[in-house]
């Protein structure tokens, strides 16, 4: 039938076990006739809020029996005219059954964008299947012939990809990332797999977690207005078809597709066809509507944190700043190195609006965004900083790890200054150097020891069982034969008759122009 159909009402049966409570165990032979006339009518029962059951027999205690005998059912075209139609189960009032209480909200974009494309993925996977056949099972295929192909060439000019080194080193890694057991915050050692997931999703429920404390707003009338009324009116405009247009023809064909499965090239393809529906489901949230959780939903990976980032600007800056930490100056002075605790994973949704609201950006759009995201060292010196990094956690929800954060001071530096720092920060303190971003600050000349750490990073890298298995030169009859090649011969590209190998020269005077270029022709933190 292609019109809307609903039924609703007392059918006298249920379709499940669990739509009885009580009494003696229900006979299911009596069910399957009703589930094959639901099923030849291509019905679909709509689901309840409210109490399970909807009849009973109001017999004594021992005797009662509840059952859900009323239901709503609709097709197909119902629900794609009215796809908000919700059953509520009422208590019931002078009769053995409860009323049913059916809400229909007719054409919210957004549901109906939603219901359309989850329709279209299994008739688009029905579709590829019939067109072109097991394209996973072809993946594989080419996997494997791939695999065979790089287990004939050799291993210094294809890479590792199967070699006996590169297994062992998989081993490695794979033994490096299993978890046995993990320690909480209470330094209490987990163990199980089970007790370890608990653990950890105790953890991040909590640093994802914002407190509920009150905000103390004075630090942020220092916020500049950035955001004129003219950029709030363009932000707040509710956008035509022109600027969808161009978001979607701007986006990757290739980006890694959503919960939906859908990528940039579906959007970009589909274009005339699915434009009318994308462009309403975002005028209505442009409107108000709140962005039901189904289109919010996100595809979230857990990456490994960088061990060197690549923020070097910050970490010339600090090294500056620390060279001339001997210079003569009023007073002492001292370095202190601050350890957040996970600084970008802590939420506080109340201080972001409060920050947009500082800057100027109007009430629609900070709406918006809440849907979708539903050295005079001295002892007055350093109860200064405390109390502005006080004021800071207070503000912004981020707390001081202060069982990482150090503070370093010149060797010439007298111990009761030295004591003050102590007892002041609750600090320790550190000789030269310490590390920031993966790099080490010190005080004076550069010394080779000051990168010792960097080098037995690299060491461990190469070491350990996998580096018996790189290969020394050539292998022929049994006999080992060296390959002898000057340093850079086997830095030149493989078309010229080298590895590859780069160069650690080349990449730091590389490295130092394009700092020396940033520094003449633009303006920024290390500038």
């Amino acid at each position: 039938m292609d019109i809307p159909w609903c039924t609703i009402g007392d059918f006298n049966v249920i379709t499940s076990m669990e739509e009885k409570f009580g009494g003696i165990p229900y006979n299911m032979n009596k069910t399957f006739e009703f589930i094959s006339v639901i099923e030849a009518c291509g019905l679909i029962d709509l689901g309840y809020t409210g109490n399970p059951f909807t009849w009973c027999n109001q017999m004594a205690a021992q005797a009662r029996v509840w059952k859900r005998l009323d239901r709503s059912m609709v097709n197909d075209k119902w629900l794609e005219v009215m796809p908000q139609t919700t059953v509520e189960h009422l208590p019931s009032v002078g009769s053995d059954h409860s009323p049913l209480l059916m809400e229909m909200v007719n054409g919210n974009p957004m549901w109906k964008w939603h219901q359309k494309m989850k329709n279209l993925i299994p008739t688009l996977s029905v579709w590829s299947k019939k067109e072109y056949g097991d394209i996973y099972a072809k993946v594989k295929e080419h996997e494997h012939l791939i695999k065979v192909a790089e287990e004939e060439l050799q291993w210094f000019k294809e890479g590792d990809a199967n070699t006996k080194y590169f297994h062992a080193l998989m081993r490695g890694r794979r033994r490096r990332l299993l978890i046995h057991k993990i320690c909480n915050n209470e330094g209490e050692w987990i163990q199980g797999d089970n007790n370890i997931a608990n653990a950890a999703c105790d953890h991040f429920q909590k640093i994802f977690t914002g407190q509920e404390n009150r905000i103390d707003e004075r630090i942020l009338q220092y916020l500049p207005t950035l955001v004129t009324p003219e950029h709030n009116r363009s932000l707040q405009e509710i956008p035509s078809m022109e600027e969808l247009r161009h978001v979607v023809f701007s986006m990757n064909p290739n980006s890694a597709p959503g919960p939906d499965g859908m990528g940039g090239k579906f959007y970009q393809v589909c274009w005339e066809i699915i434009k009318e529906d994308l462009l309403s489901a975002i005028q209505v949230f442009f409107n108000g509507q709140t962005m039901p959780k189904f289109m919010s939903h996100a595809c979230l990976i857990l990456l490994p944190k960088v061990d060197q980032p690549n923020i070097a600007e910050n970490i010339m800056l600090a090294q500056e700043i620390t060279t001339g930490i001997k210079k003569p100056k009023e007073g002492d002075n001292v370095i202190i190195k601050l350890d957040m605790t996970k600084a970008y994973d802590r939420v506080s949704w109340s201080y972001t609006c409060l920050v947009l609201r500082k800057m100027g950006f109007g009430e629609v759009f900070i709406d918006m965004v809440w849907r979708i995201m539903s050295n005079n060292c001295s002892k007055h010196s350093i109860q200064l900083i405390m109390d502005t990094l006080t004021e800071y956690e207070g503000t912004s929800d981020q707390l001081i790890n202060k069982n990482k954060s150090h503070f370093m001071v010149p060797a010439n530096t007298p111990q009761d200054i030295i004591q003050q720092i102590k007892e002041g920060t609750g600090f320790t303190q550190k000789d030269s150097p310490i590390s920031y971003l993966g790099c080490p600050l010190y005080i004076g000349r550069q010394r080779i020891i000051y990168y010792s750490q960097l080098v037995d990073k690299v060491i461990r890298r190469i070491s350990g069982c996998q580096s018996r298995l790189l290969r020394v030169g050539g292998r022929e009859n049994d006999r080992r034969k060296y390959h002898w090649a000057s340093w850079e011969s086997l830095s030149l590209p493989y078309e010229e008759g080298g590895i590859g190998v780069r160069r650690l020269t080349d990449i730091c005077t590389s490295l130092q122009c394009k700092h020396w270029w940033l520094l003449r022709t633009t303006d920024f933190l290390w500038g």
